[in-house]
């Protein structure tokens, strides 16, 4: 068995595992009847680009998908690919055969209210939703239902998110909901930033350090009014020019909500906002000139790194008829331009990039990704994730209004972007 991965190209052996990225870039490589069997997993991402370039250039004589989400949130059909299905198992028809136990569901009604909760597509807004549920009371009402039906059996708690279920692991019975101290500290930077304003009564303080902080009448202020964070994906600046201008007081907001002795929300209304952007020559963004904008932007991009470009053409590469690509995907995508380059006796990147140094983890390139290229196309809205389904989106609003042509241009821009960038390096 061999391997068909970054720098590892082997073409010799009877069974080659490898990925979808690396594999689509070199096709030519291989003869269209090379395969007979044809096995993808994770075959949910059938439907993009890169997954129907593979299948339309090898004629295997079987082809095998696997996955465990076969209904695709787009609507797109995977038995057109596939044709027939070989086995498959449902939750009800696993518990009628014994394979996994009866369930046995309580649902806790309680009186929040969701209505004010953005949609997502199909998913409710995760940071909403937590705002909404993160109160010690209704975590101490999930508790005492558990204690009060079926208190010492292995039970399964659905919660609002990762995070949410973290904390009601954490509860002890008569005590406060306490979180671990990561996510203490997220929530308090969510805090700073004032994107969580519903509630927070769920960060562990003792007698010491305890204030009254009234974080439920000053809503009606802000109600109609535009957060920080809203204001900087308006306008064609990054945010923290706009921070810089508030602390320097050229930028004064219309309301600021004290938290603590040093942290403070603030807000604008729509009106301060164009006025703010015409003083200091910022383009505001609107749905009527996005895609013109994330065009610009692309084409005159600023590199500290070779990183917009890269995730740019994963995205290409990768993306399904909405625009959607898979995380990982994008993962693998970087992992494997780097290697390769590194495979050809190439620099990767500079010497303090991870890629450059190597011994790095999948997961220390998500992180790389979501902190580096993806947060700036994120702050100007022309990119979207979804926490829930680890996929990045172009915002619809843009990938409507994009051609073939466009994205042609936009990795013929990339591309050169890439060879400047590389040239620059090397001096």
């Amino acid at each position: 068995m061999g391997e068909y991965i970054g720098s590892q190209k082997d073409m010799t052996q009877t069974v080659i595992f490898a990925t979808v990225q690396s594999i689509s870039k070199d096709l030519e490589k291989f003869s269209p009847t090379d395969f007979d069997y044809l096995i993808v997993d994770e075959c949910h991402h059938a439907a993009a680009n890169t997954y129907q370039k593979i299948f339309t250039y090898f004629h295997p004589k079987f082809i095998l998908g696997l996955t465990a989400t076969p209904e695709r949130s787009d609507g797109e059909d995977m038995m057109e690919l596939f044709q027939n299905v070989a086995h498959k198992m449902d939750l009800k028809t696993a518990v009628e055969r014994g394979v996994l136990v009866p369930i046995r569901c309580i649902r806790v009604k309680t009186n929040i209210d969701l209505t004010d909760v953005r949609i997502n597509g199909i998913k409710y807004n995760s940071q909403d939703l937590e705002s909404k549920l993160f109160i010690p009371e209704r975590n101490q009402l999930i508790v005492d239902t558990y204690l009060k039906y079926v208190n010492g059996k292995k039970t399964v708690i659905f919660c609002a998110s990762v995070d949410h279920a973290a904390e009601i692991a954490k509860y002890q019975p008569m005590a406060y909901v306490l979180a671990p101290e990561n996510k203490r500290k997220l929530d308090q930077d969510m805090l700073f930033q004032g994107e969580k304003p519903e509630a927070w009564l769920d960060v562990p303080i003792d007698v010491s350090d305890y204030e009254i902080i009234d974080l439920f009448n000053w809503q009606n202020s802000v109600k109609d009014m535009i957060s920080k964070i809203e204001f900087v994906r308006m306008v064609d600046v990054q945010s923290e020019t706009v921070e810089r201008y508030i602390k320097d007081g050229k930028v004064k907001p219309d309301l600021s909500i004290p938290f603590g002795d040093k942290r403070m929300f603030h807000y604008f209304r729509e009106e301060s906002i164009r006025n703010i952007a015409k003083q200091y020559g910022w383009d505001l963004i609107t749905p009527q000139n996005m895609a013109d904008k994330f065009m610009k932007f692309i084409e005159t991009m600023d590199m500290s790194y070779s990183y917009k470009p890269v995730l740019l053409k994963a995205i290409y590469e990768y993306m399904d008829s909405s625009g959607r690509v898979a995380l990982p995907d994008v993962v693998d995508y970087f992992i494997d331009f780097y290697e390769d380059r590194k495979a050809h006796g190439m620099i990767a990147e500079k010497s303090t990039s991870i890629y450059q140094k190597g011994g790095y983890t999948r997961k220390d390139v998500e992180k790389n990704i979501l902190s580096n290229p993806f947060k700036r196309f994120e702050d100007m809205r022309f990119l979207m994730r979804c926490k829930d389904m680890e996929t990045i989106e172009v915002n619809p609003i843009i990938f409507r209004k994009l051609t073939r042509e466009d994205w042609l241009h936009i990795v013929d821009v990339c591309d050169k972007s890439l060879e400047k960038y590389y040239l620059r390096l090397k001096k």
